[in-house]
C-alpha cells in the first residue's frame, strides 16, 4: 500500500527538498505498518543501488541554492503543499547554516576530506569506519563537485557524485542514511520520517555558539540540537532521539560532528553514532 498522493513510482524515492516550503508545509499524517518479513541481504543491496541511481537523476537536475535545495535528498516524501501567493516564510536561522551556507568555499581542490563513524550500542561489538569525500573543482565558478564513499563493506552505500556544491553534501548523505535506517527499524514509511526532519529544521531554536578544539586551538563554532520526534509517539523507539550539528568555519568543510543519541529506556541500552570530522589531505588530480 502506498501513501496516499503518491504515485507507484515515487514510492520510496529520495524527493527533492525545497526550504521555501519547510516553514509551511506539515507533515503528512500517513502511516504504513510493516507487512513484509525483513529483506534479505541481498534484496537490501538491490533497493540501496536503486536508491542511489533515483538520487542521481535528482542532481542532474538544475537547482538553486548552496545545498540545491531541491536536492536534499529524501527529506520531502511527497510533494510540496502549495503556498500562499505572497512571500513564502523565512528559513530559520538553522536550515540557512545547514543548507544556504558556502561550505565548500575556500577549499582548493582536489583534496580528500575524511571522516570517522562510530556507532555504540550495548550488547553488541562497537562499530568503527569511515566516510571519505573526494572534493573536485565543478564546472562552474566557486561550485564543487564530491565523490563519496559513504562506509565500507556491508555498511557502505553507493551515493552519486554530487555536481556543481557549494554546500558540504555530506549533510544530505548522512540525513538520507538516518530516515531509511528509521523507516527499516520501525515498517514506518520513510516518507513519514522524512517530513518530522524537515519540520524540525524549520522549527529548529537558532543555533547555539561554542568553542570546539580544533588542534589544540580554541575556535569558534554553532551547534544546532533537534528532537524531531519528541511529541510523536508513531516514531516507536525513535521518539526519543536527539540530532547534534557541530559546524565551524575553521574546519574543512565547516561539518565537524554529526551525531545522534537515544538514552536508555525500558526497550535497550543507550544508542549513540556520530560522524566526525578527521582530517583533509590533497588528492591526486582525478582522484575519486
Amino acid at each position: 500500500m502506498r501513501a496516499a498522493g503518491t504515485s507507484k513510482r515515487d514510492q520510496g524515492r529520495p524527493h527533492e527538498f525545497d526550504n521555501t516550503h519547510c516553514a509551511t508545509a506539515p507533515p503528512r499524517r500517513t502511516w504504513h505498518a510493516p507487512r513484509r518479513a525483513a529483506p534479505r541481504s541481498a534484496d537490501r543491496k538491490r533497493q540501496r543501488r536503486i536508491a542511489a541511481r533515483r538520487v542521481a537523476a535528482l542532481w542532474a537536475r538544475e537547482g538553486t541554492g548552496c545545498m540545491r535545495r531541491r536536492a536534499l535528498l529524501g527529506l520531502a516524501a511527497t510533494p510540496p503543499l502549495l503556498v500562499a501567493a505572497d512571500a513564502p516564510p523565512p528559513l530559520s536561522e538553522a536550515q540557512i547554516l545547514l543548507f544556504e551556507t558556502p561550505h565548500l568555499a575556500g577549499l582548493q581542490p582536489p583534496l580528500r576530506l575524511d571522516y570517522g563513524f562510530t556507532r555504540d550500542e550495548p550488547g553488541r561489538e562497537p562499530v568503527r569506519d569511515r566516510i571519505r569525500l573526494q572534493v573536485t573543482a565543478g564546472e562552474a565558478e566557486g561550485r564543487f563537485d564530491v565523490s563519496p564513499e559513504f562506509l565500507t563493506g556491508a555498511r557502505a552505500i553507493r551515493y552519486p557524485v554530487a555536481h556543481g556544491f557549494r554546500g558540504n553534501p555530506l549533510l544530505l548523505f548522512a540525513l538520507d542514511r538516518d530516515a531509511r535506517e528509521m523507516s527499516a527499524a520501525t515498517g514506518g514509511s520513510i516518507g513519514w520520517f522524512r517530513n518530522h526532519l524537515r519540520r524540525a529544521f524549520a522549527e529548529a531554536a537558532p543555533p547555539r555558539r561554542v568553542m570546539l578544539d580544533l588542534a589544540g586551538r580554541a575556535v569558534p563554532a554553532s551547534e544546532i540540537l533537534l528532537e524531531p520526534f519528541a511529541d510523536e509517539p508513531r516514531a516507536r523507539l525513535f521518539r526519543q532521539r536527539r540530532y547534534r550539528f557541530v559546524l565551524a568555519e575553521a574546519v574543512p568543510g565547516w561539518i565537524q560532528g554529526i551525531a545522534t543519541d537515544m538514552p536508555a529506556d525500558d526497550a535497550g541500552g543507550r544508542l549513540r553514532e556520530e560522524i566526525r570530522f578527521a582530517g583533509a589531505s590533497p588528492a591526486a588530480e582525478g582522484a575519486g
